[in-house]
């Protein structure tokens, strides 16, 4: 679960103390402390991850989190997880995955080259604007509870609460208003830019965490000056070396598979995928159940870095993510992953050739994604023990009822223009009778205005931004405007608007359940970590702590 929430109350059992028996450290317990150090780094990048403000309560939180990590992982006694299967399938994937990451950044990335022509057409292209919100944690399977509680009618807003500490993010449904390319994590840019406005991502792998993203508006902004560009040029040479980066590694990857000359058996691979359609044979089938297959030691892959037969392939594809395996829907699918599979393998053994796996960095990385997994792993286990009783989860609909309505819809037609000078222009038209239309299809720099006239169709209120409460306010066919909206400008009328619906019980069972299920694990695991703050005598240096430079 995510700790920033769960421990806001129980904390209070901890000792803040305003000094400290070691400068260094901003929190001491039985047998250990947390360094400064440790704590601004981890701080910093949790702040740049998730768009928090740095506050008093967000560094607390923070701190809170690294204390239930401290107890949790270093001391305890963690041999029960640690010999656990699925847990050393976990570490195995880590390693495999860093291995790799690692060789990429060698033989790949670290060969880029950057241009100065190349910022200036990056400079060029940063010129679109996109508002968003999230929902942030730092676990995958909370991350999943999140997106299919949204699935089931849940809204950003009703989640917020117990996924941010930072109130402002709490209280506006994890908004975080319009940036453009490169203001936010790469990972979480790669999805945005990809989204059109109204779509929710599935979960987005982030380097800190996950995070599900609803866009809700993006356009187009003015060009920047010459000035504004020398500002964002380190920001622009990022932007490009993450852009070049996949672009090589595309290249690279094509490359290598060329060279690999790798051949799949057309008719042994329609045989497999039939199998597994069947449930004949599974990717988490055993050597010993694959070899029952009449078909397991036929060759189904052929290249000049090795051959494989149906029992070896199907026993590498089990080692790949759940997640990845379930994209494997066809027998298309199947033979892209045989082949990133050829691809891995080959890699992983160049790598380790090279001594990779022996060096510093990749050893270092592998053991904090592997503590990262132990944590998330017996956070699951304390909060999963708890239980619901069922009966709560109608008399909680019940009492919630005004809470659980769509948003209204209004259908409007805007302008939207790029300066003051365009809008001054445009509102004498309107004043000298001009049609609202026609200056919407000429005019108007919203894409396909050509063709939409600018009308919207209808949309949720809240995916109006800034403008929300004038569209609620308006009345139907009145011209408003021009409004300043993140530097260009906007006229737009309130063609009609539809009442919110009144959502069926069993449409949001699944939803309440889920919001459920956060507060009473919650309590549990705030009953559990109080009993472990009073064990390891956690005090806490509070002046140290909401002074220490960031």
């Amino acid at each position: 679960m995510q700790i920033f929430r769960l421990v806001i109350i129980v904390i209070f059992v901890i000792t803040i103390i305003s000094c400290t028996t070691d400068q260094n450290a901003i929190a001491t317990m039985k047998n250990a402390t947390i360094p400064a150090k440790e704590f601004i780094t981890r701080y910093t990048n949790l702040v740049q991850s998730t768009g928090i403000k740095d506050t008093r309560s967000s560094r607390l939180e923070a701190l809170k989190h690294l204390i239930s990590e401290k107890i949790l992982i270093d001391l305890q006694d963690n041999s029960e997880y640690l010999n656990q299967p699925h847990f050393i399938e976990q570490l195995n994937q880590i390693k495999r995955e860093v291995l790799l990451a690692f060789y990429k950044k060698k033989e790949i990335y670290n060969k880029i080259d950057i241009s100065e022509n190349e910022l200036r057409e990056a400079y060029v292209r940063i010129n679109e604007k996109i508002s968003a919100r999230h929902l942030f944690t730092r676990s995958e399977n909370e991350a999943w509870e999140y997106y299919n509680s949204i699935m089931n009618g849940v809204t950003f807003e009703q989640l917020a609460p117990l996924v941010f500490s930072d109130d402002s993010l709490a209280n506006n449904g994890g908004y975080l208003g319009y940036f453009t390319w490169g203001d936010m994590e790469s990972n979480f840019e790669d999805a945005v830019f990809s989204m059109k406005p109204g779509e929710i991502s599935k979960p987005v792998q982030t380097s800190y965490g996950y995070s599900i993203i609803k866009v809700e508006d993006r356009f187009k902004s003015p060009i920047l000056t010459e000035h504004q560009y020398q500002i964002k040029k380190d920001k622009l040479r990022r932007l490009v070396l993450i852009q070049k980066m996949k672009q090589n590694e595309k290249k690279f990857i094509n490359q290598l598979e060329e060279n690999l000359k790798i051949t799949i058996n057309d008719s042994i691979l329609e045989l497999l995928s039939d199998a597994l359609s069947s449930k004949t044979i599974a990717f988490s089938s055993s050597s010993h159940e694959i070899s029952k297959f009449q078909y397991s030691n036929e060759i189904l892959v052929r290249s000049s870095f090795n051959d494989w037969t149906i029992e070896e392939t199907i026993l590498y594809l089990s080692e790949i993510p759940l997640s990845a395996r379930l994209k494997i829907k066809n027998t298309k699918f199947l033979k892209a992953a045989i082949k990133g599979l050829v691809i891995q393998k080959y890699l992983l053994k160049d790598a380790e050739k090279k001594g990779y796996g022996s060096d510093e960095e990749v050893e270092e990385m592998i053991k904090e994604w592997s503590r990262t997994k132990l944590y998330e792993l017996k956070i699951k286990n304390i909060v999963e023990s708890s239980s619901i009783d069922s009966s709560y989860i109608y008399e909680y609909y019940k009492e919630h009822k005004a809470e659980f309505i769509t948003d209204d819809l209004y259908n409007i037609q805007e302008i939207l223009l790029e300066t003051k000078h365009d809008a001054d222009i445009i509102q004498l038209k309107l004043k000298n009778g001009e049609n609202f239309d026609n200056l919407a299809k000429k005019y108007s720099i919203r894409p396909n205005a050509d063709h939409t006239l600018g009308i919207s169709g209808y949309l949720p209120i809240t995916r109006f931004g800034i403008l929300k409460e004038g569209i609620k306010n308006s009345v139907i066919g009145k011209v408003n405007g021009p409004f300043n909206v993140s530097g260009n400008f906007v006229f737009y009328k309130v063609l009609d608007n539809k009442k919110g619906a009144e959502l069926k019980f069993q449409e949001i069972k699944d939803g309440i359940l889920a919001i459920l299920r956060q507060t009473y694990q919650r309590q549990h695991f705030d009953s559990y970590f109080k009993n472990l703050i009073i064990e390891h005598n956690v005090k806490i240096d509070s002046a140290y702590l909401f002074s220490v430079k960031i």
